[in-house]
C-alpha cells in the first residue's frame, strides 16, 4: 500500500507506548534477555560470580543451565541474526551480559531497558519443508529416552534416516529431502532440555531436584502482594455444551454431546486466601491465561449475581507479583507482555515442588475434597477410589452449570468460612481487613486495558470510521488519516466488556476512537452479539435500524439472556475475535444502525490539498417532527428469527 503524500496525523496519541505493542519476536528478545539477566542476579546474590568479563566467561555453563530452565515458553525464538540478539540456542557474550544488565539496573530492573532497537530490520533464515521436518522430529524423539543417547549419536541416526529416505525416494523418482547440518540438529538438541526431556532421560526424581532452583519467601502482609495462578484438570467428567443447547434436545441427542474433563483456571491471593478470578477452558494456552489476569484487574460482583449468589465478588485489582508454575499458558510471551504492561513482576517456580504454590495446591485440593463428592460424573483420585463407578455414564453437568456451581462455592460458602490459615478470620473479612485501597482505585484505565485484554481486529476506514459489528468507531485522529490516505486497514482493540469505545492504531501510534452509536456504552461484546441476532434482515438488501430499534433488542437481551451471558463468558464458549469476524459475516451482511444524526469523516472547510477531492455523503437526519418513540415502519423491530437448534448457543433464563 502506498500512502498520498501527505503530511500524516499530528493529533498525539492517546495511548503511552505499551509492551503488548511490541512485535512477538522483539517482546521475546527483550523477555529472554531479562531471563539471561535474573539467572545473572540469582548467582551472583550467592557469590557464585562477579560483574567482570572474566568472571561471567568462568560461569557461564552454571549461568547458562541456570538460564535455559526458565526458557519453556521461548522455543519459537530462531538463531541470533546480528550481533547483540539473543537467542535460545547459545548464550550471550560477557560484554553483551554486562551491557544488558547496566540496562537492567538503570530504571529498576524494568524489562522496558531490554528492548533492542533495531527490531525493524529484516529476518531470513532457511525453513525446511513439511517431510524433512518430520523426519527430523522422528529422528530428535529418540534423545529423550533413558537410554540417554549423545548428541553426536543423535546426528548420526538423523544422517543414516535421511540417507535411508532419500534411497527410496531416488527409486520413486521423488524429490530428494535436504539433511540438516550438525549445527541444525544440535541447535534443536539445545531446545530439548526442559524438564519433560530431563525427565525422560534421568528420571523424574532426578529432574526434580535439578529444576528446583528457586527459593521464594512466602510470607506477605497486604493484598494483591502476591497473587498465585495455576490450571487444574477438573476431577469431573462434564458435558461439552451450554444449558441452554441441552434444554432443547431429546434425551437421546443428548448422549451424543461430546464429554470429557475440562481445565480449570484459578488466581488465588496468597496474603488472604480469596478466589480472585476463576475460569473454565477447553485446554491451557496463553489466551485463557491472560483472560484469566483480566478477570483478577476487575470487580465480577456481575458474574457472582449471574451465579445467584448473595454475596459480593468484590475482591479484585492489579497484582504486585504474580507467582506461575513454567505451563504453555503462563512461561510466554503474551503473558510476561501483559503482566509488564501492568506493572507486574513475575516469577515462574519450577513445577513438581508443591511447597512453591502452597496456597494454589491447597485450593484444588479443597475443590476436589468440599465440591465434586457432591457432583454426579465425579473421576475421584484414582481407580481404586473410583471402584465401580461410571463417571461417563453419570456425567450430567454443563459447561455454564459446572461454572455456576463453582463461583456460587467460592463467593457465598469458601469466601465466608472461617480459615485456619487466617487463624479463624475468613478470607473475606480478611480482604476487607487490609484492603485499604477504594474500588476506583484498583481499576485498570480502560485505555491500558483495551490494549492489553482486548480482542484484536482489523477493519477499513470509510466516511463512517471504522465499523465492527454495526458499532462505528471515529476521532479526530482517525478523521485526518482518512483524509490523508483514503480507505486503509487499521489495526484496533476492543474490551470484550464495553464496546462503546476502541484503541486504534495509526502509523505505530495509538488513539482511543468513541462509539457513534450512543448505546453502545457499557455494553459486553456478547450482549451486543446477541441483540445483533435479533435484527437480522428477512430478506436480502440493505436494512437500516435506528437506535430505538437497537435498544429494544438490547432490553430484550438484558432481561432474558443477560445471566446466561455472563456465566457463558468464564466458559470456553465465550466469544473470540474469530468468532466475532464470521459472526459480523453472517449478520451485519445489509444492515446498518444509525443514529438520529449520523455524524461521517467528511471533509471540513479548509481541509488543504484534500479538500473537495474526497466525496462522502452522510446519513439523511431524521425528521425534526419524528418522535422517538415511534419510529417510521421501515425501522420497525421485525421479528426475531428462531435459530436453528445447531446453532443455539445461549439459554433463556
Amino acid at each position: 500500500m502506498t500512502h498520498n503524500p501527505v503530511a500524516p496525523p499530528n493529533v498525539p496519541p492517546d495511548l503511552p507506548e505499551l509492551f503488548s505493542h511490541l512485535s512477538a519476536r522483539v517482546a521475546s528478545t527483550a523477555v529472554l534477555r531479562k531471563i539471561w539477566c535474573d539467572a545473572f542476579e540469582d548467582l551472583y546474590r550467592e557469590n557464585r560470580v562477579k560483574r567482570t568479563e572474566h568472571s561471567i566467561e568462568q560461569a557461564m555453563p552454571v549461568l547458562f543451565h541456570h538460564a535455559r530452565s526458565n526458557l519453556n515458553g521461548l522455543g519459537k525464538l530462531k538463531r541470533k541474526i546480528r550481533v547483540g540478539t539473543a537467542s535460545i540456542l547459545e548464550p550471550p557474550g560477557p560484554k553483551a551480559l554486562l551491557r544488558w544488565l547496566r540496562a537492567y539496573d538503570k530504571n529498576g530492573k524494568s524489562v522496558w531497558d531490554l528492548v533492542p532497537q533495531y527490531h525493524r530490520s529484516g529476518n531470513r533464515y532457511h525453513r525446511f519443508d513439511l517431510a524433512t521436518e518430520a523426519l527430523i522430529g522422528a529422528c530428535l524423539e529418540t534423545y529423550a529416552s533413558d537410554g540417554k543417547p549423545s548428541k553426536r549419536a543423535t546426528h548420526e541416526l538423523v544422517k543414516r534416516r535421511f540417507r535411508e529416505a532419500n534411497k527410496e525416494r531416488a527409486e520413486n523418482n521423488a524429490p530428494l529431502l535436504h539433511c540438516p547440518s550438525r549445527r541444525t540438529v544440535y541447535a534443536r538438541l539445545a531446545l530439548m532440555t526442559g524438564f519433560r526431556v530431563y525427565a525422560r532421560r534421568h528420571g523424574i526424581a532426578a529432574a526434580k531436584r535439578a529444576f528446583n532452583i528457586y527459593e521464594l519467601g512466602l510470607q506477605t502482609t497486604r493484598p494483591l502482594e502476591r497473587v498465585e495462578i495455576d490450571e487444574w484438570k477438573i476431577d469431573l467428567i462434564s458435558l461439552f455444551a451450554l444449558s441452554g443447547v441441552l434444554e432443547h434436545l431429546n434425551p437421546k441427542l443428548i448422549e451424543e454431546v461430546e464429554k470429557g474433563r475440562r481445565w480449570l483456571y484459578v488466581a488465588i491471593d496468597h496474603c488472604t486466601r480469596c478466589i480472585l478470578a476463576m475460569r473454565i477452558v477447553e485446554n491451557p494456552c496463553s489466551e485463557e491465561a491472560r483472560n484469566t489476569l483480566a478477570d483478577i484487574t476487575r470487580d465480577k460482583t456481575g458474574l457472582a449475581r449471574a451465579a445467584g449468589c448473595e454475596c459480593k465478588w468484590n475482591q479484585f485489582g492489579t497484582p504486585e507479583l504474580m507467582a506461575s508454575d513454567q505451563g504453555t499458558g503462563f512461561a510466554n510471551t503474551a503473558f510476561v507482555a501483559a503482566t509488564t504492561d501492568l506493572g507486574i513482576s513475575t516469577v515462574f517456580p519450577p513445577g513438581g515442588v508443591p511447597t512453591n504454590r502452597a496456597r494454589m495446591e491447597r485450593v484444588f485440593g479443597t475443590f476436589g475434597t468440599r465440591i465434586m463428592p457432591y457432583l454426579s460424573g465425579r473421576t475421584f483420585e484414582n481407580p481404586k477410589a473410583r471402584g465401580d463407578y461410571d463417571s461417563e455414564y453419570w456425567a450430567a453437568l454443563s459447561d455454564d452449570d459446572l461454572m455456576q456451581i463453582l463461583v456460587s462455592y467460592v463467593v457465598d460458602i469458601y469466601h465466608n468460612q472461617e480459615h485456619e490459615g487466617l487463624h479463624g478470620e475468613t478470607p473475606a473479612q480478611c480482604w476487607a481487613r487490609l484492603m485499604t485501597d477504594p474500588d476506583e482505585d484498583r481499576q485498570v484505565e480502560p485505555n491500558i486495558r483495551r490494549s492489553v485484554f482486548g480482542l484484536s481486529f482489523e477493519r477499513s476506514v470509510s466516511g463512517r470510521g471504522v465499523t465492527v459489528l454495526g458499532v462505528d468507531y471515529t476521532c479526530e485522529a482517525l478523521r485526518d488519516h482518512y483524509i490523508a490516505y483514503g480507505a486503509t486497514r487499521i489495526q484496533l482493540r476492543i474490551d470484550p466488556n464495553d464496546v462503546g469505545f476502541a484503541s486504534i492504531e495509526l502509523d505505530g501510534a495509538w488513539y482511543a476512537a468513541k462509539a457513534l452509536q450512543s448505546n453502545a456504552a457499557g455494553v459486553s461484546m456478547a450482549q451486543w452479539h446477541a441483540a445483533l441476532q435479533h435484527l437480522q434482515p428477512p430478506h436480502s438488501g440493505t436494512t437500516e435500524y435506528s437506535q430505538g430499534v437497537m435498544d429494544r433488542a438490547l432490553d430484550r437481551v438484558t432481561k432474558h439472556n443477560r445471566r446466561a451471558l455472563l456465566r457463558k463468558s468464564l466458559t470456553p464458549h465465550a466469544l473470540s475475535a474469530a468468532q466475532l469476524d464470521r459472526a459480523e459475516d453472517e449478520l451485519m451482511l445489509g444492515v446498518s444502525i444509525i443514529t438520529a444524526q449520523h455524524p461521517s469523516l467528511e471533509p471540513t472547510a479548509g481541509a488543504g490539498l484534500m479538500e473537495g477531492a474526497i466525496e462522502i455523503k452522510p446519513h439523511a437526519p431524521a425528521s425534526p417532527h419524528e418522535e422517538p418513540s415511534a419510529p417510521k415502519p421501515q425501522f420497525e423491530d421485525p421479528k426475531p428469527l428462531q435459530p436453528k437448534p445447531a446453532r443455539w448457543t445461549m439459554e433463556d433464563e
